[in-house]
């Protein structure tokens, strides 16, 4: 979880004041920190205790869901669903607010949400998503609640989600009657305005670009596998836990990427992703290299080749408690335990990427961007509008435009089922 105390002690008086004016589509733990932050920085404002009173009642509605038992509904289905249509009293803008509201009364993660559709995740024992929840909305609300973990049974989880939902939108919709709901939807019309997007006089200054320094990605991407493959070699020489160790060559690898990536300067993904595929690689290589020079030492072998130690190790083959799999199990072992560290190494260095990139851009010149792509411009355009407010250089456009691909890519990953 976030370390939200942190994160908020960074912020600007005036980004907490965007965060106090639209509350309500604010989870608590952030409303929480920026309680805290207010106090210690002795900021006046009205709205603390409208947000207390606020997470008082996501609290309330928590202990009332979670004292209640709902019909078990089993399925089986290749990533099972269910689905339900509510009805409402209420107008499309505040029945979007609202359920937004709800998961985060039931302590579920807000993904995404627009005029007509709310998506969230709920999560299980071990803090993982197991559920993703979409709300639409059109004549008619639609809600369905998906596995995420590629289940075939579901033991009445989706049900659940679905009637935890309705219950805790029930719970918000009771508190309106005519005056409420017009007051609620003079307030976002207020939210609305005071939220548009102004065109800015002046963006952040571009920076002087780095020299990008393939070298030192190559040669770090090498010492990386050198440095593993010896921790593997003394490792798996006491023990081997499958999966385990290959999934951790992955994240180191990627780890050790995430920090190359920024002092090289270099973040193009097609390149990082084929230096790193080849540092996994000659991980698992170097690893098969020092565990042959441990061998060759501690039992005074002469004249033992790499080759000769491979071919050694496809003759015994690949025992599993009393049963040899020969050289074929072997060989699937090894390409198995190659392609866990690889999709591993994948999954990360993306995210790393993503951040990396997101961190280079600044913010107001990532919003200019994209509302010029709102309002239907296309890329030359979007390059001469840049050019006008400073960032001639197409050097310096091309990292705006990476940083918009990485946002768009770090919300289809959280977005994703």
């Amino acid at each position: 979880m976030p370390d939200w105390d942190k994160i908020i002690s960074e912020h600007t008086n005036k980004e907490l004041d965007e965060i106090l004016l639209d509350f309500k589509r604010v989870n608590s733990d952030i409303l929480l920190a920026t309680c805290k932050e207010l106090e210690k920085r002795a900021y006046k404002t009205d709205k603390i205790e409208l947000i207390e009173s606020e997470i008082k009642t996501r609290n309330q509605i928590f202990k009332t869901v979670a004292s209640k038992n709902f019909p078990l509904k089993v399925s089986f289905k290749w990533t099972p669903k269910q689905t339900a249509s509510p009805k409402t009293k209420l107008p499309k803008e505040l029945v979007i607010k609202n359920f937004q509201r709800a998961m985060f009364a039931l302590d579920w993660d807000v993904v995404h949400f627009d005029k007509d559709n709310v998506e969230g995740k709920s999560g299980n024992d071990w803090g993982k998503w197991s559920e993703k929840i979409t709300v639409e909305v059109a004549d008619n609300i639609r809600i369905t609640s998906k596995s995420l973990q590629n289940n075939l049974v579901d033991f009445g989880k989706n049900n659940r989600r679905i009637e935890e939902l309705k219950l805790a939108f029930s719970l918000i919709e009771a508190e309106y009657d005519s005056e409420t709901i017009e007051s609620d939807l003079e307030e976002l019309r207020i939210i609305e305005e005071k939220t548009k997007y102004q065109v800015p006089d002046e963006l952040t200054k571009p920076k002087i670009l780095r020299e990008k320094k393939m070298g030192l990605l190559v040669g770090g991407g090498i010492l990386t596998s050198v440095i593993i493959g010896a921790v593997l070699a003394v490792l798996s020489s006491v023990i081997y836990i499958i999966l385990l160790f290959d999934s951790g060559i992955g994240f180191l690898t990627a780890l050790a990427f995430g920090y190359l990536i920024k002092i090289s300067g270099i973040s193009d993904f097609k390149t990082i992703k084929l230096i790193g595929f080849g540092s996994v690689t000659l991980t698992y290589l170097f690893s098969q290299i020092f565990r042959l020079i441990y061998i060759v030492k501690t039992n005074n072998i002469e004249d033992a080749t790499l080759i000769d130690f491979l071919m050694a190790k496809l003759n015994h083959g690949l025992l599993f408690k009393d049963l040899n799999l020969g050289a074929i199990g072997l060989i699937i072992a090894w390409i198995f335990e190659y392609a866990v560290a690889i999709f591993v190494f994948y999954i990360q260095v993306i995210q790393r990427i993503i951040t990396y990139d997101l961190d280079n851009a600044p913010r107001d010149v990532l919003e200019f961007a994209a509302y010029q792509f709102d309002q239907g411009k296309n890329e030359d355009a979007v390059r001469i509008e840049l050019a006008q407010k400073g960032w001639r250089e197409k050097e310096q456009q091309d990292l705006i435009f990476k940083a918009l691909g990485a946002e768009v890519g770090r919300q289809q990953i959280v977005r994703a089922e």
